[in-house]
């Protein structure tokens, strides 16, 4: 039992009052009676628990499935790449032989005049009227250079029409 004794200063007397009263078998009562009201909770805690890291792993395993696929599209793309794949293999490999003598190369008397200061519309424009040997040197050019899609996009449009194999 749990009391607490007040003195009341108006009158003087001291009077006891109860605040709360348990004896331990109601404690223990009490206590199962509580656990017994949670039980519900802990089991819908647990399935959400499960639930939560079921997710994760799930998730975990579909990045992994998707980077994978994402390296294997991109080995298959690199044994036979187009202009845009090849530009940005250029990027990462290396030569597979290197010389110790200097080359000098010079670079090729393009097509077309004033090449770097055209735009990439007055570049198809002047696309048309080129021979397949000429298309074959812009686009290597292009490809080293400023890499337009439009303009690359545009030389292999005319290099099929003329029947040019499209690898240089």
């Amino acid at each position: 039992m749990i009391s607490q004794t007040h003195t009341s200063q108006r009158m003087g007397t001291e009077r006891r009052v109860v605040e709360f009263e348990f004896s331990p078998s109601q404690i223990k009562e009490l206590y199962y009676k509580a656990q017994s009201r949670l039980e519900p909770l802990r089991d819908v805690a647990e399935q959400i628990l499960l639930t939560s890291i079921g997710a994760g792993v799930l998730l975990g395993r579909g990045i992994n499935r998707a980077l994978k696929a994402a390296h294997q599209a991109g080995q298959e793309t690199a044994q036979c790449p187009g202009p845009i794949a090849k530009a940005f293999l250029r990027l990462v490999r290396t030569p597979q032989t290197y010389s110790t003598t200097e080359i000098r190369v010079r670079p090729p008397k393009l097509p077309l005049d004033r090449y770097d200061e055209l735009t990439a519309s007055e570049i198809t424009e002047a696309l048309a009227g080129l021979s397949r040997e000429q298309l074959l040197i812009i686009r290597e050019y292009e490809l080293g250079h400023k890499n337009r899609v439009t303009v690359l996009r545009a030389i292999e449009h005319l290099l099929e029409e003329k029947g040019a194999p499209q690898e240089p």
